[in-house]
């Protein structure tokens, strides 16, 4: 999706949960604090989409219920569907699209690289061990490095990560 048409999506998303939020105000049990959270979502939800997600699928996966159905019809979308209902939206967004996988950059060293690797993968691999494998495997198999793709089994980065285990 270029930036005119990732505008334009902001744009319809906005007015959207405006004239959502503008409706729910004549309720009795309005949220007076609704309107930025939504403000927030759409955030993420774009940020999804820009990584690549299907606009779609990201809305549903950041927005639910009556909100959701309405963020669909509001963007000229078919309502939402049981699947999406059921599986969509949460308190907390959840990507619809895949992350770029961490790369080693031009000139970085194996160290810094696998530091880097180990913060950047925290969310797709919350265990230490299992992080702690995906990225010296990332290491080894990258030629770039600096210092070589090949880390010895008695190195330093080896030697720490058998003692966090």
């Amino acid at each position: 999706m270029n930036k005119q048409e990732l505008a334009k999506l902001r744009f319809q998303l906005i007015t959207a949960v405006t004239d959502y939020d503008r409706k729910q105000s004549t309720k009795p049990s309005y949220n007076i604090y609704a309107l930025p959270q939504y403000f927030a979502r759409v955030d993420e939800i774009l940020s999804d989409v820009e990584s690549g997600a299907d606009p779609r699928s990201a809305i549903t996966a950041g927005f639910v219920g009556t909100l959701q159905n309405f963020v669909l019809r509001k963007l000229k979308m078919s309502g939402s569907t049981t699947e999406e209902v059921r599986g969509g939206g949460s308190w907390y967004y959840k990507p619809v699209a895949k992350k770029n996988p961490v790369k080693p950059r031009k000139g970085e060293t194996e160290r810094k690289f696998v530091s880097r690797c180990m913060s950047e993968e925290k969310q797709s691999f919350p265990k230490l061990k299992q992080r702690i494998a995906v990225c010296l495997s990332k290491a080894r198999k990258n030629p770039y490095l600096q210092s070589g793709a090949y880390i010895p089994e008695d190195s330093d980065i080896n030697r720490n990560a058998s003692k966090m285990g």
